[in-house]
């Protein structure tokens, strides 16, 4: 959330960057639409196939999905290319 509004393209320059001031403004009611709750979703990190192309995915990734070892996945293909893993 801080490097979204780090960007110039949404009207948000004004507004404070830093994570801290950041949850001051929301509280004061500062950035429209964005709640403590947003600033703890968890954003698209990149990875990079690793041996006999193994994913590997990120604390961050695991602990908000509340991954344990065991897990279950269902993995699909779609015709764009995007690849869907849901837990089940």
């Amino acid at each position: 959330m801080a490097e979204h509004l780090k960007t110039d393209d949404h009207g948000y320059e004004k507004y404070p960057k830093s994570i801290n001031t950041i949850y001051a403004a929301i509280d004061k009611g500062l950035i429209p639409g964005v709640t403590r709750q947003d600033m703890k979703t968890v954003s698209a990190t990149e990875v990079v196939t690793m041996k006999e192309n193994r994913i590997p995915l990120p604390e961050c990734i695991r602990k908000c999905a509340g991954l344990r070892n065991g897990n279950s996945f269902k993995i699909q293909c779609k015709k764009n290319g995007e690849i869907v893993l849901r837990k089940i």
